[in-house]
């Protein structure tokens, strides 16, 4: 631009001005002074402004995510849920806790969610009575504690009180002093001469000696009859007849549920499985062990045990090594499916009350899901056919690929396909049960 151009430029911007209103100067002189002071608010407040906004999203996350939620459901394709209304939720029938308002796959087996209307009854697994779910909140409440089904050596504890007495001396003229003890009839074939007992002394610490079982003998009154056991001390100078002793007797598990004719469930390594005294619900018709199949979710077991030995009870049925129970608090969870019979009555099972003419086995149409299940490893030839043989697995009884599998298992030299990784446990723990289910030409 040459200087002339200049000189006309500035002569047009000054005749500009010169023509301007007052009112326009004035108009101008409040935007830019507006503008000066919107950049001083941003550049001060602009922090706060940013606190304030963090803090009310986190103190609203709950309805933002529903707001989320609800924009979601209605924005995503759901042409392969079409037929399935608002009325209706997604569960897992491997993990029943695992619940979703619109289809997914279960993080836990990797199986397909199933549809079913809120609030409908669903059968209960082999075995299970009673089903409760508790949040993290109640469960911290109430103290509910869960330890893990294991194996011990377990004995069981019998104690007689008595004074003691002189008898008259046997065959070999040595005197004998002792007591004659009254053990109940379940305890009466534990008895047998020369078994050996702990005597200790009342109000003495540390005063303690042996003594053997001697003799049985029946004790008879007017119009009955008890069965009677004298145990005698080792050392007869070890206390003094009239004393007030206790005598303690000692008997492996293994003989005591031989003479009950009870056969207990063993590991690797022949100990017997127990289950802490804590654990157990007597219901007087049956026994419950309140078993914690997922996070926050108790499935109430009937259970066989043995005599109660010490801390745990032995037990014959129901149970396996490595599961979890409720130990403590499990009166708790039982008296929450009595006193809150709606939250149990969602299982068929529960209560006998619940069976009704609805239909829980009445299937929703199959909905596949949005999400993306995890590659299945590639099967040989030979495996395939097994899998096209097979169909379905012998734990759930569902198809083999309805949970991201087949899955192979070796048993001994026979492979067998299971549906999830989760039917791994129970198949080897009973394999001779879940083959069975497995016909015998396929």
């Amino acid at each position: 631009m040459t200087s002339d151009q200049h000189a006309t430029s500035a002569e047009h911007a000054s005749s500009s001005c010169e023509n301007a209103s007052p009112v326009d100067a004035s108009k101008l002189g409040l935007f830019r002074q507006s503008l000066w002071w919107l950049k001083l608010v941003q550049v001060r407040f602009r922090f706060f402004v940013i606190v304030l906004t963090s803090a009310t999203l986190v103190s609203q996350w709950t309805k933002v995510q529903s707001l989320w939620d609800r924009w979601i459901w209605n924005t995503t394709s759901m042409a392969a849920v079409s037929s399935v209304s608002g009325a209706h939720e997604f569960f897992c029938p491997m993990d029943p806790g695992v619940l979703s308002v619109w289809p997914a796959i279960c993080p836990i087996c990797n199986m397909d969610l199933v549809p079913r209307r809120r609030m409908e009854a669903q059968i209960l697994p082999e075995g299970v009575v009673a089903r409760m779910q508790l949040t993290p909140y109640r469960i911290q409440l109430a103290g509910i504690r869960t330890t893990v089904v294991e194996s011990k050596d377990l004995q069981y504890r019998m104690s007689f009180t008595g004074i003691l007495k002189n008898f008259p001396p046997q065959e070999d003229d040595k005197s004998i002093i002792g007591f004659d003890a009254f053990p109940s009839g379940s305890d009466i074939e534990l008895f047998h001469e020369s078994r050996s007992a702990t005597v200790s002394l009342h109000g003495v610490a540390n005063r303690e000696t042996r003594g053997t079982v001697c003799s049985n003998m029946t004790v008879v009154g007017d119009g009955w009859q008890r069965m009677s056991v004298r145990i005698v001390l080792d050392d007869p100078v070890a206390f003094p007849a009239g004393s007030a002793v206790t005598a303690t007797i000692l008997v492996m598990a293994g003989e005591v549920l031989a003479s009950d004719q009870s056969s207990p469930l063993l590991d690797s390594e022949h100990r017997i499985v127990c289950v802490p005294e804590s654990a157990i619900v007597d219901r007087g018709s049956e026994k419950l062990v309140y078993v914690e199949s997922m996070p926050g979710m108790f499935d109430g077991v009937a259970v066989k045990v043995g005599r109660r030995m010490g801390a745990y009870y032995p037990v014959l049925s129901g149970l396996q090594l490595g599961q979890r129970v409720a130990s403590s608090g499990a009166f708790l969870i039982d008296a929450e499916t009595r006193l809150n019979p709606s939250l149990a009555a969602g299982y068929f099972g529960a209560n006998p009350s619940v069976i009704t003419a609805t239909s829980a086995t009445s299937p929703i149409a199959s909905v596949r899901k949005i999400a993306k299940k995890v590659d299945v490893p590639n099967l040989s030839d030979e495996d395939q056919k097994i899998v096209a043989q097979q169909k379905i697995c012998p734990v759930t009884e569902l198809l083999l690929d309805s949970m991201g599998g087949p899955i192979p298992v070796m048993l001994g030299d026979r492979k067998v396909f299971i549906c999830c990784a989760g039917c791994e446990l129970k198949l080897r723990n009973e394999p001779e049960k879940y083959l069975a289910k497995i016909p015998k030409g396929e």
